[in-house]
């Protein structure tokens, strides 16, 4: 496994991964011991056993949270599809909602800013493929990668701000929501920068 992988791994799936675990422990540490049978006890006796332990499952967990994420990027797809129809028209209550929604759903993906700068996705890919080609996409890969992780810790926020939400937890819930917003506009800022020095390099590549 080369160092590229390696960082994605860890940066992403192994992260998001460790921020569910301890949102989860926050929570529900007693029944999660209870459940698992073990003790704090147990696991200071078998730290070396936890570790081993932890990191696949960590990673699966993680892996798991991208995997939802990617269906909730088919909706935010599909929201785009209905926004271009409304756009067409004008009723403008049906217009706002829509716009609203692609707003969430879309502004922190990089599919989202590209359809809002009006590049098509196929042809700003081509473009990353051939950095990667060149050998130089590994100065614009940083910020793929952390738009990748702050989508994850979105996701698993406003999983807790529902949770939260049902539980009339007020000051947990009122926490998660400002903790999602941050991650959101974290994950939004990342997309804008992986978009803009990616066409920036290109286009000094080929001047």
């Amino acid at each position: 496994m080369n160092d590229k992988y390696t960082l994605r791994d860890f940066l992403v799936y192994f992260s998001t991964g460790i921020y569910l675990l301890l949102t989860v422990l926050y929570e529900f540490k007693l029944s999660f011991l209870s459940y698992f049978s073990i003790s704090q006890s147990d696991i200071l006796e078998h730290k070396t056993l936890t570790i081993f332990l932890l990191i696949p499952t960590l990673y699966l967990v993680g892996q798991i949270v991208h995997g939802i994420d990617l269906i909730l990027f088919k909706l935010g797809r599909f929201i785009w599809d209905i926004k271009i129809y409304w756009d067409k028209r004008n009723f403008w209550f049906a217009i706002g909602l829509i716009n609203l929604l692609n707003f969430v759903f879309n502004g922190h993906r990089i599919s989202g800013n590209l359809n809002r700068l009006g590049i098509l996705t196929k042809d700003f890919w081509s473009m990353a493929s051939k950095l990667q080609l060149k050998g130089i996409y590994s100065k614009v890969e940083y910020w793929n990668l952390m738009n990748d992780l702050f989508k994850g810790l979105t996701l698993i926020s406003v999983f807790w701000i529902g949770f939260y939400s049902v539980n009339f937890s007020y000051n947990n819930r009122l926490f998660f929501i400002v903790i999602s917003i941050i991650f959101w506009y974290r994950a939004r800022y990342m997309a804008v920068n992986f978009i803009s020095s990616t066409r920036n390099i290109y286009n000094h590549d080929n001047n």
